[in-house]
């Protein structure tokens, strides 16, 4: 509820459909994805770009940072490599080629690729509030999400206490207060 990543379930089929991507194709040997993001904005109405994926991408790979899931990554190019430091994190498979057009290379045709980029593990990241307040990012009146709901207040173990995000592209569509 407070991101969004390329694509999510359809409610229906649970078949991926569009999210951030618009729209997507795939070349001919199944391994080069080219997504091409609708214009929308973080919650604090900075534009979410191509380069939001890459670096959130890099990041989930990165070995310092130790993610757990990281291996759900292994399809794109060098991502196994990265994670067992035999690569550097900027060959991960991944390249903005503008603001909008995000390319995604696999080491081999993957044809579950699009429902893995239903996990939050593919969702973009707001890299200044990362490096702002590093781990406390996550923290009510901090966070910046690009999902349909804001954090306004946690209570760990008690509560969370959501608000819409009228900057959510879609913001129209939901139906929750």
């Amino acid at each position: 509820n407070l991101f969004e990543g390329l694509v999510s379930p359809d409610p229906e089929t649970t078949l991926p459909t569009a999210a951030i991507a618009e729209r997507w194709e795939i070349s001919g040997d199944g391994r080069v994805y080219t997504f091409h993001l609708r214009r929308t904005t973080w919650s604090n109405g900075e534009a979410l770009t191509a380069a939001d994926f890459v670096h959130a991408w890099r990041r989930v790979v990165d070995p310092v940072m130790g993610s757990s899931y990281s291996h759900l990554m292994v399809p794109i190019k060098n991502a196994r490599e990265i994670v067992q430091k035999k690569a550097d994190k900027e060959t991960l498979g991944v390249r903005a080629v503008d603001d909008q057009t995000l390319e995604v290379t696999l080491n081999h045709r993957t044809p579950y690729f699009l429902q893995v980029l239903c996990l939050n593990i593919f969702f973009p990241v707001h890299r200044a509030t990362l490096e702002k307040h590093g781990a406390s990012w996550t923290e009510p009146g901090r966070m910046v999400g690009n999902g349909p709901f804001v954090l306004t207040e946690r209570a760990v173990k008690v509560r969370k206490v959501f608000e819409k995000n009228g900057r959510y592209w879609g913001a129209d569509r939901v139906k929750l207060q």
